[in-house]
């Protein structure tokens, strides 16, 4: 690590630093010193929000930590709030180019909008316009890192206005739960005080006394070191990735791209502890950032891709809702069997199914309903990759069975009752 040996003209900062160390509060609170290294490795934006996890989730301590985090760069006012139009969220973001934009309360923002924000903001770039004769005004750009709170997640905030939010979205902005399980919201140490309330309104104090200097030292150091600074950032943030990855098997795009975000902020933090603005030992920072990456990796259910992940649960759901749609083979023919409306295709419990049931299902069924929304042909390649469909011999997804009523055997897609529950990937 390079070591930036400037005089910090942030010193009183330390002591609000000493109250958020990453050693025990380890939260994203540093995310202002990586955002000028955006620049300097062409990385690209993206965001982060810390969402309520609990029944007390608004008083997590979500703010508090968005008040420290402002304190780097500027006064309380540096903090911003959700409760915007996107277009005043263009401007507000090109303002903060090169820099952190915090926002505070997500559900302030129109849900509909919200997923589109999120878009926007971190692809660095504003709607095209044009002005009264028809021609095009220029586009807003930026580069930044976000980070935002909420009780709530994108996704949650996005259904009440019934939209589906996409993998996209979310890996953008990668959500990482406010409660980091010691029972005082945000915080795992309260710097002897008697609960969480009152070490929030401590930190609160601590960020509107001392604010501002400490971002303004870190540019000045990073221009001093401009020349070897890109090496160095791309070398300790791959090292980041690393260690964030090791460990999980086959890491998906999505998982690299979020753990290179939290390598960034790593590695901002550490510089900024190499150059005596935090008051951290070496390498805190770049270990709390893989708390946080962990938290989010073991927020999303794990490593596996989000699409596969929707796609797995809305076969499991449709399941859930539908059996009952499936006549049972060996009773099909039996004038006393009852009734099966919208029949869906068969269950079988075969001797030779280890003690599960195979579902039938019809091809149609399956197509326009099973998989909705997706590919069928993808969807039922990556089924039989999760060992949720049963390919025939040859690895077709489909298998030929006689079933009752047909006089040739019929394709249908075969899945066992247990539907893949071993299938999930992770680390």
């Amino acid at each position: 690590m390079l070591a930036l040996t400037r005089d910090a003209r942030g010193a009183d900062f330390g002591r609000l630093v000493a109250f958020v160390d990453p050693d025990g509060n380890p939260r994203q609170v540093w995310i202002a010193f990586a955002a000028p290294l955006l620049h300097l490795v062409g990385a690209e934006s993206g965001g982060f929000h810390q969402r309520g996890a609990s029944t007390d989730a608004s008083s997590s301590g979500k703010t508090t930590i968005q008040r420290a985090a402002a304190s780097i760069c500027g006064p309380p006012d540096y903090l911003q709030r959700w409760r915007a139009t996107d277009n005043s969220l263009e401007a507000l973001a090109e303002l903060h180019n090169d820099a952190a934009l915090l926002l505070d309360e997500l559900k302030q923002i129109d849900p509909k909008a919200a997923g589109e924000v999120a878009y926007m903001l971190a692809n660095g770039s504003g709607k095209a316009r044009a002005n009264r004769n028809g021609d095009g005004r220029p586009v807003k750009r930026w580069r930044l890192l976000f980070l935002s709170s909420g009780e709530i997640g994108l996704a949650d905030h996005m259904a009440t206005a019934n939209k589906r939010a996409r993998a996209g979205q979310e890996v953008r902005m990668a959500e990482i739960p406010a409660d980091a399980g010691a029972g005082f919201g945000c915080f795992e140490h309260l710097h002897d005080e008697p609960d969480g309330a009152a070490f929030a309104l401590r930190l609160s104090d601590a960020a509107a006394t001392y604010h501002g200097a400490p971002f303004a030292a870190y540019i000045e150091q990073l221009i001093e070191h401009r020349a070897e600074l890109p090496r160095i950032i791309r070398e300790d943030r791959d090292l980041f990735v690393s260690d964030a990855l090791s460990g999980i098997r086959e890491p998906s795009g999505q998982v690299r791209r979020v753990a290179a975000r939290f390598g960034l902020v790593a590695v901002g933090g550490e510089l900024a502890t190499a150059g005596n603005l935090t008051g951290w030992p070496e390498g805190h920072a770049h270990e709390a950032a893989l708390t946080c990456f962990q938290a989010w990796l073991d927020a999303r259910g794990g490593a596996i891709p989000a699409e596969e992940r929707e796609l797995i649960a809305q076969v499991r759901h449709w399941f859930e809702q539908h059996s009952n749609r499936l006549r049972w083979k060996n009773r099909a023919l039996d004038d006393h069997a009852p009734e099966v409306p919208r029949q869906a295709g068969f269950k079988d419990d075969p001797a030779d199914a280890a003690g599960g049931l195979l579902f039938y299902v019809y091809r149609e069924t399956f197509r326009r309903e099973v998989v909705e929304g997706h590919n069928p042909t993808d969807a039922a390649r990556l089924l039989v990759r999760r060992g949720i469909l049963e390919p025939d011999s040859e690895g077709k997804t489909t298998q030929k069975i006689r079933l009752p009523g047909f006089s040739n055997p019929q394709r249908v897609y075969v899945f066992r009752s247990d539907l893949g529950e071993d299938a999930d990937d992770g680390p």
